[in-house]
């Protein structure tokens, strides 16, 4: 997957499962891993969150908005808006863990449900961010 890209598809998906129609617009953690961290807040928007967003081009910058023209949080950057996710899969079945992978001793995150989500990244937001997509896929 070309960085910068990510699937235009979504659904809101629960801890109750996802449709079978999210199958086309499948993520992996190599696929997650390539994306920069605003490209990967869309996808977590509209995975986790179910909201469709669009790129906006500013002067002096570019973000991703919401079908409101909300600013999408930085899932990926900062421990608060990752607790949105940590809070919205907990109150949808997940549990949650954070540790330190043996192997690169980088961060890892996991979403325990009806499927596992596992990855690790270079901060704890950017793992979280990634193991919400990939356990709610099926894909961890």
């Amino acid at each position: 997957m070309a960085a910068g890209s990510h699937f235009v598809r979504c659904f809101r998906i629960d801890g109750n499962g996802r449709p079978p129609e999210y199958e086309v617009g499948m993520h992996t953690e190599q696929s997650l891993a390539a994306l920069s961290d605003r490209d990967l807040d869309a996808v977590v928007a509209e995975v986790i969150f179910g909201f469709a967003s669009k790129l906006v081009h500013g002067e002096r910058a570019s973000w991703y908005e919401d079908e409101n023209s909300n600013q999408i949080p930085a899932y990926s950057q900062t421990w608060e808006d990752m607790g949105l996710i940590v809070d919205h899969m907990r109150s949808n079945g997940w549990t949650f863990t954070l540790d330190v992978s043996l192997d690169r001793g980088w961060p890892e995150a996991y979403f325990h449900g009806k499927q596992l989500g596992v990855a690790s990244a270079e901060t704890y937001p950017r793992a979280v961010a990634m193991a919400a997509v990939l356990a709610v896929q099926g894909k961890g």
